[in-house]
């Protein structure tokens, strides 16, 4: 692999990605350096020293992008380096994406692929790349905050550790993790008195353990707060949730409590600060004041003392590098859990779920503040959910019934007789060839004023359309957030009526492999996620069956939706009295498509129905004989996906709910155990139902809507993590 390792253009940045011994290793390994001219100066290497190593000095940074495979940086990417990002291309560095929104949106533009030190997680929690710097920020923040306490540069004119007979400055320093433990440490040996909070009990316990007499441990909450930073004559921030924009401890009107010329230096201003006031600063100008109180916000700390910091970060990425490099990307975060962690984005796709988003829906409005950032974040003090995941989308909101909307019936109608919107604009229409000389029609609809975020292929149900009201509010929902949607008609359903001869049914999955191919095809390099609902959940999930591994490569998901994957068992609960509303309803529809084909083909064969009119009396007189089966139990045996579900590879989300009127519980009793398929079955929701008792993130009460989004999305996310869009 050809590595690059760029000089850092961030402003008073000193660091390097690769120290000369690093080259030396990576060569050993077999693989190509390009090092930028004077790239380790400010961390006390030349050119020299590299070369020696083994590394080629490359004068230009964009050769060194058109070249290199992979590229190694400490800072994230500048917008002078955005056009430079190339598809495909590796990118490791700090990147805080909670941070910076135009940085998020230029790197999925550019189809690169972000593996960022900061969110690289072992199996213990810890996280490997980002605890160097801050340890390093830590103990800085100390040293930096004695300094702006001095009152010539606009402190208070406190000496931290005091005098025999003079009391010492008060530290406060929120959150106990990394950069806390580091920074109380400092303060300690300084003689400062110091009080650390921090929302775990465990860490508290640890922290009172192990630091002097002169460090207290307080339970962190705002009451605490307030009172601390009353005291305190040096506050730091440490905050972490990894990965996500850190959340506001201190309010602008929290700093009217504060003694005038007292000092904060927000650490995690990188991701945002957990400061109100705070916005980022550099080290030409480090320091400002809001309402008397000094503000330190530098972003890229760490960079201040080059000659510590490289060797620090050098020596924990180093062997991750070594790893991509000699395994290549796919391989590389299949093997390696901690490095599939720190994939962020990846061809497009944003891989990780720990940064906050907005909603996926224009109902709900999420107020972002995009800050500039650095890298040396690391504490363990708030935890709010609202900060981790503001709307409740990344992490599935459970669903909770509509009290109007009581029991399977209930939920089954509601989801059904509820407003729709009304029919989705400019879809363009696709005529497909499938067997026996049919043809099937196919909708697709796109959002060209978003990037592109993957495709999606909608499948009806029994009687249903592309135009039914379920599958354009689905589709809706896809592309307001840059999907293209692709809404399928069965044949002769729909648009597509005249076109096809013979009927659809549960075993027709034959159909769905020219028109799959068709989706990839499209957009061979987007993910695909296949939605099938009710009776096309079973047809989809017997072709990925019959598939196997043979599936197209980015097919990254599919999700069923009260499928009923035991044909017999489902024809027997719609026979049932109580369900007669809704065979019924499915008689009539599939008489009108018998009159629609005799209609439509004057030689299209003459079948008697029975006298009592039922589902399966349907399915024995007509699917049996005009689908090529004995009967109608030949037929259930023959085409229930429940038999095939353990030869599956594609990822495969099953959704149904228990109280489903003629989907019965029993009919997922018994799944096999593959890794592949997960299933989701809610208490209550009926057939296609699932009306929330509130508002989803979608902005409104469908609750099966959002959990489609949720988990298309991590299909997504997880496909391009492992490689699989690679």
């Amino acid at each position: 692999m050809v590595i690059g390792v760029l000089k850092e253009i961030k402003k008073n940045e000193n660091r390097v990605a690769l120290i000369p011994v690093g080259v030396e290793l990576l060569k050993a390994n077999g693989h190509e350096v390009l090092v930028e001219k004077d790239a380790g100066r400010g961390s006390g290497f030349q050119d020299e020293d590299y070369r020696r190593a083994g590394a080629t000095i490359i004068a230009e940074a964009a050769k060194i992008y058109r070249e290199a495979e992979m590229i190694m940086k400490v800072k994230e990417p500048l917008p002078a380096e955005y056009p430079l990002l190339r598809a495909g291309q590796i990118v490791f560095t700090y990147f805080h994406f909670a941070a910076s929104r135009e940085l998020t949106e230029a790197v999925i533009k550019s189809k690169c692929i972000a593996i960022a030190y900061e969110t690289v997680q072992t199996e213990n929690k810890a996280l490997p790349l980002l605890i160097p710097m801050s340890e390093v920020a830590g103990r800085l923040s100390i040293q930096e905050g004695a300094k702006c306490l001095e009152k010539l540069q606009g402190g208070v004119g406190i000496l931290l550790g005091g005098v025999p007979g003079v009391e010492p400055a008060q530290v406060v320093i929120l959150g106990g993790g990394v950069v806390g433990s580091n920074a109380a440490k400092i303060a300690a040996g300084f003689g400062a008195r110091v009080t650390i909070l921090d929302l775990s009990l465990d860490r508290l316990r640890y922290l009172d353990d192990v630091m002097p007499k002169n460090v207290q441990t307080v339970m962190s909450n705002p009451a605490n707060i307030r009172k601390a930073i009353a005291q305190a004559d040096l506050v730091i921030g440490g905050v972490l949730i990894p990965g996500a924009k850190a959340p506001h401890l201190i309010t602008r009107e929290m700093l009217s409590l504060m003694k005038k010329g007292s000092v904060i230096v927000d650490v995690a201003v990188d991701q945002g600060g957990c400061v109100e006031t705070i916005h980022p600063t550099t080290h030409d100008n480090p320091t400002y004041e809001v309402d008397g109180i000094v503000h330190y916000a530098v972003a890229n700390m760490p960079g201040a003392v080059p000659m510590t910091s490289t060797f620090a970060l050098t020596n924990a990425t180093l062997p991750y590098a070594i790893q991509l490099a000699n395994l290549g990307y796919p391989e590389a975060v299949r093997k390696s859990q901690a490095l599939a962690y720190g994939v962020n984005i990846a061809h497009g796709m944003v891989t990780t779920r720990a940064w906050p988003r907005p909603s996926i829906c224009p109902t709900r409005r999420w107020k972002k503040r995009w800050h500039d950032h650095g890298d040396h974040l690391n504490s363990a003090s708030a935890n709010p959910t609202a900060a981790r995941d503001p709307v409740g989308f990344f992490h599935l909101q459970p669903f909770a019934p509509a009290w109007w909307a009581p029991g399977g019936h209930g939920q089954t109608l509601a989801g059904h007789l509820l407003a729709s919107p009304p029919s989705l604009p400019e879809t363009r229409w696709h005529t497909i060839p499938v067997s026996l000389g049919d043809r099937v029609v196919l909708g697709e609809n796109q959002n060209s004023s978003r990037p592109a975020a993957g495709m999606v292929l909608l499948l009806h149900g029994l009687g249903g359309q592309a135009d039914s009201p379920y599958m354009v509010r689905v589709a809706q929902k896809f592309v307001q957030q840059g999907w293209t949607v692709f809404r399928l008609n069965h044949r002769g359903a729909g648009q597509g009526r005249g076109l096809a001869k013979w009927l659809y049914h549960a075993g027709r999955s034959e159909d769905l492999r020219p028109v799959i191919q068709f989706c990839v095809e499209r957009a061979p390099h987007q993910p695909l996620i296949v939605i099938g609902f009710s009776l096309s959940g079973n047809m989809l999930l017997k072709y990925l069956a019959e598939q196997g591994g043979a599936t197209p490569p980015n097919l990254a998901g599919a999700l069923a939706v009260s499928a009923p994957i035991k044909l017999a068992l489902s024809a027997a609960a719609i026979s049932r009295r109580r369900n007669s509303l809704y065979e019924a309803r499915f008689l009539r529809l599939l008489q009108q498509t018998l009159a629609e084909r005799a209609a439509d083909f004057p030689d299209f064969p003459r079948v008697q129905l029975p006298p009592k009119r039922t589902l399966v009396g349907f399915d024995q007189s007509v699917t049996a004989p005009l689908g090529g089966f004995a009967s109608a139990e030949d037929y259930y045996q023959k085409c229930s996906a429940h038999q095939l579900l353990d030869t599956i590879r594609t990822p495969v989300l099953l959704l149904a709910a228990a109280d489903d009127p003629f989907v019965p519980r029993a009919t997922y009793a018994d799944l096999p155990r593959n890794p592949r398929l997960q299933m989701l079955l809610t208490r209550s929701g009926g057939h296609m139902g699932f009306i929330a008792a509130g508002r989803t993130p979608c902005g409104d009460r469908r609750w099966l809507d959002y959990a489609l989004y949720h988990h298309a999305r991590a299909m997504c996310q997880a496909a391009a993590a492992t490689g699989q869009m690679a």
